[in-house]
């Protein structure tokens, strides 16, 4: 007779054992959960740079791998730690990204989320070669053929409410608004070169790309040959042109846009042969309706004619900073070290001494004669004309 308690016992085994042949190939493996999906910047303007970081726990299984969509578009996988990518050069729009985890079980996770990238106005100018210069001007000399890569360029001039946010969260002064244009949405002038840089530097880490240039404040740049009154500062910026944040455009950059690039029409002012059709100015012609009569006038950006490229303004409104030097010393005017019929690829300027920095496309108080692609203009630091910028970037 089987003992009453080790019956129990035996049925309790048995009981034991079928649950643990139950669970035989059966999964028990758990999702990895993802703690964060953040971003390098949220303040993005087109083209943007979106770089997206993940963290996550990978459940009992180790994360084999993380990729990133835009909706159903796959952009690509991370297989390793750190779980960042970045989608470049992206145009303006709202966009959802989908982050998937997925762990060495196959387990996966998902999450979303929602980007928006504002129109910062960058218009894409394809590379080329044109003649830049002017030998009938002494500053201008010679002219001489370049090549240039391709590039973005804004397709109007900086403004007030931009320039101004960067003095505010900066602490530092406003600009002066000394022709009362109204501010707001009006170009901004009165930006030193030094300012340029800054802001430039400034608008770059916002939106989470990489500075161009680097500003020594202490150490005098020993270049620069002008006087402390003509300029105090003398700072040693120099750039990084493979970065991929704000910069002044190139001398040639510049004159390549505001000549249509490689849809150039071949005209004397950016976009025409008429001056009033693109350009704000102070030196009427015959028959002009919309020339200003002072330095003060100026007007809303993007009113007049755009040229080839869809860019407003680079004859006129307010002059414009571009990165080259210049000497005014005998032997060094003109496009020093150029030579007529010589193509050059994407210069940068002088090298070695120069007093001045170099500035281009004629302001709302200039005469028609100014308002010329070709026209150079140079000036020190010292306080005179309006003087604006026009963002530039790399391709990446």
């Amino acid at each position: 007779m089987i003992n009453p308690q080790r019956w129990i016992f035996l049925n309790f085994a048995v009981l034991f054992l079928l649950a643990g042949l139950s669970g035989c190939g059966s999964s028990s493996s758990s999702s990895p959960a993802i703690s964060s999906v953040t971003l390098k910047s949220t303040t993005l303007t087109a083209p943007a740079n979106i770089t997206i970081t993940a963290t996550a726990a990978p459940g009992d299984g180790s994360i084999a791998k993380v990729d990133f969509f835009n909706g159903k578009t796959k952009l690509g996988e991370v297989t390793s730690a750190p779980y960042v990518f970045t989608w470049k050069n992206v145009a303006a729009g709202t966009y959802e990204i989908k982050v998937v985890v997925t762990n060495s079980k196959g387990a996966s996770a998902t999450k979303t989320i929602s980007v928006t990238v504002a129109d910062g106005g960058l218009v894409l100018i394809d590379g080329g070669t044109i003649t830049i210069g002017n030998d009938a001007k002494a500053n201008a000399t010679p002219a001489h053929p370049v090549t240039v890569s391709s590039y973005y360029i804004s397709n109007k001039e900086l403004t007030f409410d931009e320039f101004d946010a960067f003095t505010t969260a900066t602490g530092r002064d406003q600009l002066v608004d000394k022709y009362s244009t109204g501010r707001g949405k009006q170009p901004a002038y009165g930006i030193t070169w030094y300012d340029a840089v800054e802001y430039l530097n400034w608008r770059s880490t916002l939106e989470g790309l990489t500075p161009v240039y680097t500003i020594d404040k202490v150490n005098k740049d020993p270049n620069n040959i002008a006087t402390d009154t003509q300029d105090p500062k003398k700072w040693t910026v120099t750039a990084n042109f493979s970065a991929n944040g704000y910069r002044l455009p190139t001398e040639a950059e510049w004159e390549f846009a505001a000549k249509g690039g490689t849809k150039s029409g071949g005209f004397l002012y950016s976009g025409s042969n008429n001056v009033a059709e693109v350009a704000w100015y102070g030196g009427a012609e015959p028959g002009a309706s919309n020339t200003t009569k002072s330095m003060g006038d100026i007007r809303l950006g993007g009113q007049l004619k755009a040229n080839e490229l869809g860019l407003y303004d680079m004859s006129g409104n307010v002059h414009e900073w571009v990165w080259d030097k210049y000497d005014t010393t005998a032997g060094r005017t003109g496009y020093f070290g150029s030579q007529a019929g010589v193509t050059e690829t994407n210069p940068t300027g002088i090298t070695g001494n120069f007093n001045r920095f170099v500035f281009r496309g004629g302001n709302s108080g200039g005469p028609a004669g100014c308002m010329l692609t070709n026209k150079r203009f140079t000036k020190t630091q010292s306080p005179m004309c309006p003087t604006g910028i026009r963002l530039a970037r790399n391709v990446q």
